[in-house]
């Protein structure tokens, strides 16, 4: 797992950064060990599509995503609301997408304390879940400065 931090840093700026750096370390590999991936008999056409931009999509929408999926009896069960995504939940959120996707601003409640709470909903940390599929991700959240928060 990846988790950069840069100060002064907003979740947006995170969120590109982490698109940049993905995008950038798959291109790479494309362009450098080709004939290892080929060797390995991996097909790259799912890295090629690695590229930004990525979609964004927040922790209520993929849970609305997780649910309707439930109801048509594409997962054995309903997700509810507060959890954090286990490996089924990631497998399917991510396959509904061509590249990775970003999952934003989780319930504060299961993330970690340092996390910085949103502005506009201080129920909601601001952090970000990059889900990639065959099960790859990586994490990345906006540090909480606030005293009180962090002691």
């Amino acid at each position: 797992m990846v988790e950069p931090e840069l100060a002064y840093a907003t979740l947006d700026d995170l969120m590109v950064l982490a698109e940049e750096f993905l995008s950038f370390l798959v291109q790479r590999v494309l362009t450098r060990r080709a004939l290892d991936l080929k060797v390995l008999g991996r097909d790259t056409a799912k890295l090629e599509s690695v590229k930004p931009p990525f979609p964004r999509i927040t922790y209520d929408q993929a849970v609305s995503m997780l649910n309707d999926a439930h109801a048509r009896g594409l997962l054995e069960q309903r997700f509810e609301y507060g959890n954090d995504f286990g490996s089924p939940d990631e497998t399917y959120l991510s396959s509904q997408f061509d590249r990775p996707v970003m999952v934003h601003r989780y319930p504060a409640a299961v993330k970690a304390f340092y996390m910085e709470p949103d502005a506009q909903n201080p129920n909601l940390a601001l952090c970000v879940d990059v889900l990639a599929p065959e099960g790859y991700g990586r994490s990345s959240v906006d540090r909480s400065v606030s005293h009180p928060t962090i002691c």
